[in-house]
């Protein structure tokens, strides 16, 4: 667990977070999430995986499985998209009116 803080990205090291993390691995039971790690050229990616004990037969565990996916592009599209919905939002007026013509909502453009 500890080889794997530096490759978590700064601003996501908090100490909720990594010991959230923990308390789920001493029971030993399975982890899953999307976390934020940066690559060897330090550009941020995105992971969403699956933490799963394998225990033998007496229920010890005796290794953890790891299953992920990268979500990096999903992400990157998704901020994208919220930033062009934001930016029409600030520059298109808009006006919202109720049945009876009365106006319920303007945005600063008007």
């Amino acid at each position: 667990m500890l080889r794997l803080i530096p490759l978590i990205s700064v601003d996501v090291r908090r100490p909720c977070s990594i010991n959230a993390s923990r308390k789920s691995w001493l029971p030993c039971e399975h982890l899953s999430g999307a976390s934020r790690l940066l690559r060897g050229n330090v550009q941020e990616a995105w992971l969403r995986s699956i933490v799963q004990p394998v225990r033998d037969s007496s229920g010890r565990v005796s290794y953890f499985t790891t299953h992920s996916s990268d979500l990096t592009r999903t992400i990157e599209n998704s901020r994208e998209h919220e930033n062009l919905i934001e930016a029409l939002q600030r520059s298109t007026a808009v006006i919202e009116f109720n049945l009876n013509g009365q106006v319920l909502t303007a945005t600063s453009v008007f």
